[in-house]
Parts: C-alpha cells; sequence; structure tokens
C-alpha cells in the first residue's frame, strides 16, 4: 500500500517538473536572471512615485490625472488649486510632477500603462499604510483606554461601543460633526485653543513604522521618511492621518472613497481639510457647538486629527528637531528620525486652522463622486 503511494507521488512529482521546465524555456533570459527591462524599470520607477504621492498629496486620485501634461506655472500650494474642478486637476497634476523625478516626466506623458501602474501602486501601498496602523491602534489609542480587540478587525461591535462614539460625537449621541471630540486635546472639554491637539500618534507611526512605538531605537528597518527622502509633513500626511484615526474609530469594512457601513464621504472629508478656507474658525467653532444642526453639509465622518501638526511643503523642509523617546505631548512635537525630519508646531497649525471653515463648504459644481475615481 505504501509503495503505490509512493509510486504515484514520483509520478505526479514528474509531471510537475517536466511543466516547470517548459515553463522556464518560455520566459526570456535576462528574466530569468533576474534582469529588468526597460518597461520594468519604468513600471518600478512610477510605483516608487505613486508612494510618494499617496503619503505627500492624497490617498486617491482625480480623474482625468493622466495621461499628465507639465504644468510648471501652477502652484499646488495657492488658494487657486480649489477655485474649480479644473483649477484642482491642474494643482494635482504640480504635485504628480513634484513627486516624479524629471528624467521619468516624458517616459510617463507617453506611456500608456503609467496610469494602471501609478493607481495599483498607490492603492497597495494605501493598504500597507492602513495594516500598519491596524496593528498599531490599541497602542496609538491607549489614552483613551479603549478596548484594543475591536481594532482587530473592522467590528460592527463599534457603532454599539459608547467610548467609540464618544470620541466621534459630541456626547456619544449627536450627529457627526467636523469638531468630533478626538479633535481635541480632552474629549470632554472642547474648547477653541485645544481644537487639532489630540494625543494620538498616527502620523508618526505613518512615517516611522510600528517600531517607533516600542522602545528599541536600534537596529530598525528603514522607516518611509528614509526610503521616500521624505523631510517634512504636508497638509495631504494631516489630512491622511486624519483620515485614519476616524476609519479606525468606525465600523466600515474597507477604507472606501465612501464608507460600505456609514455612508461617509472619506474623499470628500480628506479635500475639506486640504481646501483652505476663507471664513474664520472661531466663530464657526462656536456657533456649530451650540448649534449643531446649523452646518450645510450631511452628517460626515469626524476627521479624527492625529497630532497637533501643520504641514510645511516638501520643497521647504523644517529645521531638525529631535526627540528621544516616544512622547503624547500636545505641545510643540517632531518627529525625527536621523537626518530625516518633520517638525510639527501647534501654533503653525492654529495658524492654518484660523484659515479653515469648520462647517464644510465645499465647491458648488463640485457634486458627489464627479471627479474621482
Amino acid at each position: 500500500m505504501a509503495q503505490k503511494a509512493y509510486t504515484g507521488v514520483c509520478s505526479e512529482l514528474h509531471s510537475v517538473r517536466k511543466e516547470l521546465m517548459t515553463l522556464s524555456s518560455a520566459i526570456p533570459a535576462c528574466k530569468c536572471s533576474h534582469m529588468l527591462n526597460k518597461s520594468d524599470s519604468l513600471n518600478a520607477s512610477i510605483a516608487n512615485a505613486a508612494k510618494r504621492y499617496i503619503m505627500l498629496y492624497h490617498f486617491w486620485v482625480l480623474k482625468r490625472l493622466f495621461p499628465p501634461t507639465p504644468k510648471p506655472n501652477v502652484d499646488p500650494q495657492s488658494s487657486l488649486h480649489w477655485a474649480s474642478p479644473q483649477a484642482k486637476l491642474s494643482g494635482s497634476m504640480a504635485e504628480l510632477y513634484s513627486v516624479i523625478p524629471k528624467a521619468l516626466h516624458d517616459p510617463m506623458e507617453n506611456y500608456k500603462q503609467s496610469s494602471v501602474v501609478f493607481c495599483s501602486a498607490l492603492g497597495q501601498e494605501r493598504s500597507n499604510i492602513l495594516k500598519t496602523i491596524k496593528d498599531s491602534a490599541g497602542i496609538i489609542f491607549a489614552p483613551f483606554k479603549l478596548d484594543p480587540t475591536l481594532f482587530g478587525n473592522q467590528t460592527a461591535c463599534k457603532k454599539e461601543n459608547m467610548q467609540f462614539l464618544g470620541l466621534l460625537k459630541k456626547g456619544g449621541a449627536s450627529e457627526y460633526t467636523h469638531m468630533a471630540p478626538i479633535l481635541f486635546a480632552n474629549p470632554e472639554r472642547m474648547v477653541p485653543d485645544e481644537f487639532f491637539k489630540s494625543p494620538i500618534l498616527i502620523l508618526h507611526v505613518i512615517i516611522f513604522g510600528k517600531s517607533f512605538l516600542s522602545e528599541k531605537r536600534h537596529g530598525r528597518p528603514k522607516t518611509r521618511d528614509q526610503r521616500m527622502g521624505i523631510v517634512s509633513t504636508t497638509e495631504g500626511l494631516i489630512a491622511g492621518s486624519a483620515i485614519l484615526a476616524h476609519f479606525l474609530l468606525m465600523h466600515n469594512p474597507e477604507l472606501s472613497a465612501t464608507g460600505a457601513e456609514t455612508g461617509i464621504p472619506y474623499q470628500l472629508d480628506y479635500d475639506f481639510y486640504l481646501d483652505p478656507q476663507p471664513h474664520t474658525w472661531e466663530d464657526k467653532f462656536l456657533e456649530e457647538l451650540e448649534n449643531p444642526s446649523s452646518a450645510q453639509s450631511p452628517p460626515s465622518p469626524v476627521s479624527n486629527s492625529v497630532n497637533p501638526f501643520v504641514a510645511s511643503p516638501p520643497h521647504s523642509p523644517t529645521p531638525p528637531f529631535d526627540i528621544n523617546m516616544t512622547t503624547h505631548s500636545t505641545s510643540s512635537v517632531s518627529v525625527g528620525h536621523g537626518n530625516s525630519v518633520a517638525f510639527l508646531s501647534v501654533s503653525q497649525l492654529q495658524l492654518e486652522v484660523s484659515q479653515m471653515s469648520l462647517q464644510r463648504t465645499l465647491p458648488p459644481v463640485v457634486k458627489g463622486n464627479q471627479l474621482w475615481s
């Protein structure tokens, strides 16, 4: 009996080996020796650019971003970036060119598969970032003493958990608002001076990985800031961190453009935090706290700001400011690692917030997801 089984296994192994040899002979020699052809090298470069784009600028890609065209006269930092859908597209193209090496500009403009490669790499990197944050969620939200087991998967138990709801809604029972308790230094004491001073450390973990939360300071693998040459934060990093924080407190199964279970428009919320608003934030803050129903926007998720961070443009790195240990400080905070630095201060953020209305005022021409893929 054993001999018969042995003979059968040998026969199957022989067949597999034969198929392997047939397939191997069909692969070019350069592939067998792990050499990349020109197309493979271009794909790898575009994929690396996509990883920088999602870190610095946006979690999703605008429709019509590809094929891109140079925008040398467009300043993506200008408020005109948000004046119209076309201005937004032009600003996004300018950002795209800023993360792609000049040597790749012409090939990317003419390479038909560039959009496929870029979007695929961006989606994969978004998943990688989300996994890193989810794996560390119990530690990240430790200051609020939440049940860490609820972060393992986007369990529906979250929607009934009063601790989670208390960080998302005022009193845990009101409608969703931009001024969620989690955005403040003390969720139980929502005062203007403490807005955007949450102690959670999502942005640190995005940049430096899970090892940032450990006591080990040596022998760690290269972090994202080192691999991508990131030396300062951007508005996109702040907005992305806020979206991730909010996603972790909700029960949506996947981080998509719109939450499958809650209907929360993550893409539009992302834009809201990027879009400089013309109103004074203090008046809007007090008005919405007293009368949440006065907000013009439908109930939307609270984008949980992660740290008191304000972004400086990638081309203007801020001065180094090292820290020697993990901190939950709500005052000036820096995130440093070797020569790569992201210095972030409360005063800078408050200056930025002073230009932001806490009431959603998206351009009227932008409806739903018409601009997004």
